[in-house]
This record gives structure tokens, sequence and C-alpha cells, in this order.
């Protein structure tokens, strides 16, 4: 499936589906859970900026709201192959992919992701050979796609930081 970033926070199962009914209760919670976070890491949020030929990435490195000084890696990886869409100042169009190690990403939705085409690829020896091959038969039997809170705090903070910007990228 393709994907932008902000398509994903609107709808994370995808336009052809329902629109997610409790998405700005998401929003508003999440906000006030990263409010919380920065409070704690001193307002600022640890990430590396990262241009390859026309691709873009960012890695984020989320910090645990339930252990101090741990933290969680988030890749998002943005593409394109629209010469329109490649030739703007932004990266809002771009389709993206994903990866986390964050245990709700690992053990609930990095199978439907990856069955999804959702899934930064290029880091899938990172990721559990059983995610990999398994659908989490308990928490997401049907492989849907779903909010995961490291990939809207990822969000939150592109946007924060306007890391939608090109221009971002060249510093």
């Amino acid at each position: 499936m393709n994907i932008t970033f902000t398509q994903y926070i609107n709808n994370p199962l995808g336009e052809k589906t329902s629109v997610v009914t409790n998405r700005d209760m998401f929003m508003k919670m999440y906000k006030e859970k990263l409010d919380k976070i920065l409070l704690r890491e001193g307002g600022k949020i640890e990430y590396k900026l990262c241009v390859s030929k026309k691709d873009y990435y960012i890695h984020f490195k989320i910090p645990s709201e339930a252990v101090d000084k741990f933290y969680y890696d988030v890749v998002i990886h943005f593409y394109t192959k629209d010469p329109v869409i490649e030739n703007s100042t932004s990266l809002e169009k771009y389709n993206v992919e994903f990866y986390s190690n964050d245990p709700a990403f690992v053990y609930t939705f990095a199978h439907a992701f990856i069955k999804h085409n959702m899934f930064f690829t290029d880091l899938e020896s990172r990721m559990s050979k059983q995610a990999i091959k398994q659908t989490a038969k308990e928490k997401n039997p049907d492989n849907l796609i779903g909010y995961v809170k490291s990939l809207f705090f990822a969000y939150i903070l592109t946007k924060q930081y306007n890391l939608f910007s090109k221009a971002a990228y060249k510093m």
C-alpha cells in the first residue's frame, strides 16, 4: 500500500477503508503523552536525517514512557517515483515505510506492515523473525494496520521540527 505519513495518521487502514473515528482522541492523547516525555527529556528528542539519492530518512530515538533513559528506534523512509512530487520542497506527499523496535510495533503490527508493504525492508534483519513470519494471532489476527504510539510520536515530532521540509536535510 502506498501511503503518506499524514495519510497514515489520518487513517492507518488506508483510503479504501472506513475512516478511524477516534483519530482526534488519539491525537490529543499522544500529544499529551509526548509533552510529558519532552518535559522529562529537556524538550528535545534525538533524531538523525539522511538523504540517499532520491529517498529521505529520519531516525528518531523515541524515549520509553515507562523506563527512564531507554529509547526505541523509529525509522521513517520517504520515497516517491513521481517526478512532480520529487521536485517539490516538501516530503508531505512522499510515500512512507516504517520500522520500529517499539514492542507494540514488533508484537502487534510488524507483520501487518510487512504484508501491506509499509515496512522498511532494509531493516528487516533487525526485526524479530517471528514477527516477520507470523501474524500476531492474539493482538492483531486480521493483520490490520493500526496506530503505533512511537510512529504517532514520530509524526508529531516531524511536524514540530519541520522535518517535512527538504531544506532540513541539507543542513
